[in-house]
């Protein structure tokens, strides 16, 4: 029997009735769920909206506001597992294995200790690939180990151990990307990691029988677009394994560019580099919600939907109903 009769599916439909029990959850993941199924409903409260025209009213309930929640993003459940990850999930009689990645970007050289001068790489090499991946490989499992060692890991000692011999007898590879075209090109490189959520509602294409149908991409061909069928289930402990911990924070900045140094540093770059400095930013008057929604969409938010003549005004304000003590 489906389980979104009459309307579209949508991720809290599935985890309303296929997430784990919330005591086997970290706080981290059950708040998350609570979150995503209580989105836009009445329990977070809202506001009732009036068209000045038609008279047509609109009820419209409070977002969750939490950053793993569905919006119409492109984020990604990856609908295969990578081989290296199939092979560790089947050791671990699992069905799902955590693949973690960093990306960095940094600079082409560096500002010497002193300050003095800017000591760059040449044009065609800036660091060896695969001695970077050993040192990332040693320098990681060096800390894992300590953590193991001092038994600061949530998971059990000889399972910690087993995962980090293992780690220790498989190649590690660090990809090196070709340096960026500039600035836009960077913001829209981080922005696809880091601006996005699992899986956006509009990409779950149906939700029946315990199964869950969602549309992705297969970049290793030529970026087709196809439709995977997956369990409930396992669909719901993938998407968990993309739920941050508390604090956790997506963006950091080292060095040159740290948060407490940055204008000094770059100032001094700028100077050794010896082009002009940056023109000043344009003082641009800030957009409204209302102006960045249409050029974003194309659609007018004020516009009554139904009359398609009048403008939708806010009636009255609805507070959030009682709710049973959350995890």
């Amino acid at each position: 029997m489906a389980a979104t009769a009459g309307r579209r599916p949508e991720l809290a439909d599935i985890l309303a009735a296929h997430a784990p029990p919330l005591e086997r959850l970290s706080r981290d993941r059950r708040r998350a769920i609570r979150d995503i199924v209580l989105c836009r409903t009445a329990m977070l409260g809202g506001h009732v909206q009036v068209c000045d025209s038609c008279g047509a009213t609109k009820t419209v309930y409070h977002s969750c506001r939490n950053r793993h929640g569905v919006g119409e993003g492109r984020g990604q459940i990856p609908p295969r597992r990578d081989t290296g990850v199939d092979r560790s999930a089947s050791h671990l009689d699992a069905d799902h294995a955590l693949h973690p990645h960093l990306h960095c970007i940094v600079t082409g050289g560096g500002l010497s200790l002193d300050r003095a001068r800017w000591i760059g790489t040449r044009p065609t090499f800036f660091l060896p690939v695969r001695v970077l991946s050993r040192v990332f490989k040693g320098k990681l499992l060096e800390r894992f180990e300590a953590a193991v060692t001092s038994r600061s890991l949530s998971t059990p000692e000889t399972f910690a151990k087993q995962c980090l011999r293992r780690a220790a007898s498989t190649p590690w590879v660090v990809y090196s990307k070709a340096p960026m075209a500039g600035p836009d090109q960077v913001l829209r490189y981080l922005s696809r990691y880091s601006h996005r959520v699992a899986i956006g509602n509009e990409r779950i294409v149906a939700f029946h029988d315990g199964e869950v149908a969602f549309r992705y991409r297969d970049r290793r061909r030529g970026n087709r677009s196809g439709v995977l069928t997956l369990p409930a289930t396992d669909f719901v402990q993938r998407f968990l394994l993309h739920t941050l911990p508390s604090r956790f924070v997506r963006i950091r900045h080292y060095g040159l560019l740290a948060n407490g140094q940055r204008t000094a540093l770059v100032a001094r770059a700028r100077a050794l580099f010896g082009p002009p400095a940056p023109p000043e930013p344009v003082v641009t008057t800030a957009e409204d919600w209302r102006a960045l929604y249409q050029r974003l969409t194309g659609r007018d938010p004020e516009l009554c939907t139904v009359c398609h003549v009048g403008r939708v005004r806010i009636a009255y304000a609805l507070d959030p109903a009682p709710s049973p003590r959350g995890p």
